[in-house]
């Protein structure tokens, strides 16, 4: 991360799916964990620090499967200080460290309702 350039960007080029009604991206969840999993490694923040974010609610479904089983070594509370939610759910709130998960991915370069 560069101070001057509080923000990145990752891709991670596997295409979403259907996850009951809504939209996810296993990848993308699997890049989420990579994040979290150094953030924490680092030291300089922790669970309740950090909050993913999303637009749909199929891939907050996905990252906490995601993340609670790929993060094995942390208490519950942790678990519980570690903020996933959809876009609307986590609005107000602030975090050291915000990632997006935006899930869309695919050929034809639709975002859906993202416009």
């Amino acid at each position: 991360p560069n101070p001057l350039c509080p923000a990145a960007f990752f891709e991670c080029g596997a295409e979403e799916h259907l996850e009951g009604e809504s939209k996810a991206n296993e990848a993308e969840a699997e890049l989420v964990l990579k994040l979290v999993k150094d953030v924490l490694k680092s030291g300089e923040l922790d669970t309740d620090e950090i909050g993913v974010v999303t637009p749909y609610k199929g891939q907050v479904r996905v990252l906490r499967r995601v993340l609670h089983a790929g993060l094995p070594h942390l208490t519950d509370v942790q678990r519980k200080r570690l903020e996933m939610a959809s876009v609307d759910n986590f609005q107000g709130r602030e975090k050291e460290l915000i990632i997006f998960s935006a899930v869309r991915c695919n050929d034809f370069g639709g975002v859906g309702f993202l416009k």
